[in-house]
């Protein structure tokens, strides 16, 4: 009696998921159904007029909707989130629920006590099930995530990715964990490293995960024969050159915000090394690209914010596009790509779904 009154409430929220999802997929069927109505009338109307250019351009425009529903469904970084969240609770669930099965299937023994006794062959299988269910889950759940990065690439988005891949590789040899970790750190800086309100959580996220395997090996160093503490100590202090390059890495771009970073090296440095050679480097990076940001980049970033500002109550977008064309044609004369198209991207988030000729635009330069 008590296990069934336990599984009402998970079978009403079944029944609400299941809803949901039902509704959503009947909204997307007369989604599809409507553009396939409006195909068959443009059809019509051509026979009738095939010498009507407008006709030709709405059918076109409708065959392109479709083809993007058929390729992949047109979503933003908000619901892939959602959708992600919604995946990882119910992996979650299902996991515990595998779990919480298998416990109450483990046999006890006859003198009562409640110590299980060891499986027996034939329990495997459904142990193997459950790991391989599991295992499904994650792969879900990261080619999820992976196409989101295809569609709609962004900095929540990558960082949301990095965790995944920690968590999913946790029981992973320690060296492939970090090297998945870091080729997605690498990946993501690649586009986002000079994004100027974004950019700096990147490399924050990616010092405070070398960090971690820092305090590893400091931690480790204390309680191992000499063999290997002295593997220890080099492992530490790998790690520490790895910290000290991503902040060389980060103070030598343009971004705002480097005199606090700045401050939060000499404080890293003097807590791990005190080298005032070591400082001296990276303050000597921090000047070039200071200057640099408050020659090319800070005004800029100042016009996008009053111009937003202006523009939203006002209910309008005429001066964030004149400030976003006039930091591109800036980026275009520096001639670094790198900061022309992190400038598009940011651009085309804000402007992409109402000014379409901005797209076409990003193409030609890239090509």
């Amino acid at each position: 009696m008590g296990d069934s009154v336990a599984e009402l409430p998970r079978a009403a929220a079944n029944g609400d998921y299941d809803l949901e999802q039902q509704q959503q997929q009947l909204q997307q069927q007369q989604e599809t159904e409507q553009l396939q109505q409006q195909a068959e009338q443009l059809l019509q109307q051509i026979k009738r007029d095939p010498w009507k250019a407008a006709y030709y351009e709405a059918a076109l425009r409708i065959r392109e909707v479709q083809r993007a529903y058929a390729e992949h469904c047109p979503i933003d970084e908000e619901l892939l989130l959602q959708w992600f969240d919604a995946e990882r609770r119910q992996s979650s669930s299902s996991s515990n629920n595998s779990s919480n099965s298998s416990l109450c299937s483990i046999p006890r023994s006859s003198t009562g006590s409640s110590t299980p006794t060891t499986p027996s062959a034939g329990s495997q299988p459904g142990h193997s099930s459950s790991s391989s269910s599991s295992s499904s889950s994650v792969d879900e759940a990261k080619a999820l995530l992976e196409l989101g990065l295809r569609l709609q690439p962004s900095v929540s988005l990558w960082l949301q990715y990095i965790r995944h891949l920690e968590g999913a590789a946790a029981a992973a040899a320690a060296a492939d964990r970090e090297w998945q970790v870091r080729f997605a750190f690498e990946n993501a800086l690649c586009t986002f490293q000079l994004h100027a309100l974004e950019g700096p959580c990147l490399w924050g996220a990616y010092r405070h995960f070398e960090a971690q395997l820092l305090r590893h090996w400091q931690s480790s160093s204390s309680s191992s024969s000499r063999q290997q503490q002295q593997q220890q100590q080099q492992q530490v202090q790998l790690q520490i050159a790895r910290i000290r390059t991503l902040f060389y890495r980060q103070l030598q771009l343009p971004l705002g915000g480097l005199g606090d970073l700045l401050d939060e090296y000499r404080v890293w440095e003097l807590e791990h090394t005190g080298s005032e050679a070591a400082f001296s480097v990276g303050a000597s990076l921090h000047a070039a690209a200071a200057a640099e940001w408050s020659r090319s980049r800070k005004a800029f970033e100042m016009k996008v914010q009053n111009a937003l500002e202006e523009d939203q109550a006002n209910r309008q977008i005429h001066s964030i596009a004149r400030v976003w064309g006039e930091y591109l044609d800036s980026e275009k004369q520096i001639g670094d790509t790198a900061r022309v198209l992190v400038t598009y991207h940011r651009a085309l988030e804000e402007l992409g779904a109402l000014r379409p000729e901005l797209w076409r635009e990003c193409a030609d330069y890239i090509a």
